[in-house]
């Protein structure tokens, strides 16, 4: 286990402040490597363990910053430091700088690593009232030091804490797939650090950080994140992206797959046992997400009971095509009716192997079944 710490407070020193930290099985005495300048980052609260490490996928590397914004490099193996690269200086307006390491440019949120090559390491920080910004690491055949590549348009809010706090999406295969997911406040002066502050949701090109490709403040009514949550990264699951909020909610957000009913075949409300029952349904998707029967897309259709709602019979119709965003299907429904008794009569897109429903209730007929 590896983690970074800052300084003791009021505790007696150990020599193991303002250091990496390496802890073998039993969390025995661990293995270190200690900031340069230790005792001057005691003296101002300028802390090295305000955000963790991580260690670079495919190497022996470890990485880390603090609240002065120095960016380490560390052999992981025998917690040397490689490297210390100054990643922002750009400092803030503070009435008392020499409290809780006031002006500097913070690093809160843990860096994220990409391997985006065989042979180098993409890792992206947010400072304070820094612009977010990627670095380069070759990590093979000989480590090398943290080189700017690129930054983002525009800085994180002035005079707030903590930064952006940012995780990473892709494929696995495609960089071109990459998304660099980053919870930050919104507001310049709205400190989350004494205050509940508003935040957002950005969504950046991982392989250009001037371009974003969503936000939550696009369509703040429908999106916004409400109160922005301190230590609590984005984590992308499952098409999902989960972001924890100071609101009391967890906000989860995703492809936007939907769907609405364009026309209905006029249908008699009377059916037959047996008979063959169901109107002929002009669907449109108006998501933002391909329908293909290969993801288990389909069309539900469902005679339940009115009394408790059970499913007496469900039919599900497989997609005759693959339906892009705002194009239309037409799907004829027809099933055979069950026993006598009355019915809602209902339809609705599900999808996957869990065939959980989307969108709106394409529709709900009451039925009687002679």
């Amino acid at each position: 286990m590896r983690v970074c710490v800052g300084d003791p407070g009021l505790a007696s020193l150990t020599g193991l402040e303002e250091s990496f930290l390496k802890f073998g099985p039993g969390l025995s005495a661990p293995a270190s490597a200690r900031h340069p300048s230790a005792s001057k980052r005691d003296e101002n609260d300028v802390d090295l363990g305000s955000s963790g490490p991580v260690l670079l996928p495919g190497s022996a590397l470890l990485a880390g910053a603090g609240k002065d914004a120095n960016l380490f490099v560390i052999d992981a193996s025998n917690m040397s430091i490689l490297s210390q690269t100054v990643i922002s200086t750009d400092f803030d307006y503070c009435l008392f700088p020499m409290m809780f390491g006031c002006g500097w440019p913070h690093v809160h949120g843990t860096p994220v690593a990409w391997r985006d090559s065989p042979s180098t390491v993409r890792l992206f920080v947010w400072p304070e009232h820094s612009r977010l910004k990627a670095f380069t690491i070759t990590t093979t055949p000989t480590p090398g030091v943290p080189a700017p590549i690129d930054s983002s348009a525009f800085t994180a809010p002035r005079h707030s804490m903590p930064g952006g706090l940012v995780t990473l999406s892709w494929d696995g295969t495609r960089n071109s797939t990459a998304i660099l997911w980053a919870s930050i406040p919104i507001k310049d002066w709205d400190d989350a650090l004494t205050k509940l502050s508003p935040g957002v949701l950005r969504a950046f090109d991982a392989n250009n950080l001037r371009t974003v490709i969503w936000s939550s403040e696009g369509n703040s009514t429908r999106d916004g994140v409400g109160l922005f949550a301190k230590n609590a990264a984005p984590v992308v699951a499952d098409g999902r992206v989960y972001l924890a909020t100071f609101s009391n909610l967890v906000r989860v957000y995703g492809m936007r797959q939907w769907a609405s009913r364009v026309t209905a075949s006029d249908e008699s409300r009377v059916a037959k046992v047996g008979q063959s029952y169901g109107p002929l349904l002009t669907l449109q998707n108006t998501g933002n997400r391909i329908w293909t029967a290969a993801d288990g897309d389909a069309l539900r259709v469902t005679f339940a009971d009115q009394g408790g709602g059970t499913a007496v019979s469900t039919t599900d119709f497989p997609l005759p095509k693959d339906v892009g965003p705002g194009e239309l299907i037409q799907m004829d429904v027809k099933v055979p009716a069950p026993a006598a008794g009355t019915y809602n009569f209902e339809a609705t897109m599900i999808t996957g192997t869990a065939k959980a429903p989307f969108g709106e209730r394409l529709l709900k007929w009451n039925v009687t079944v002679t």
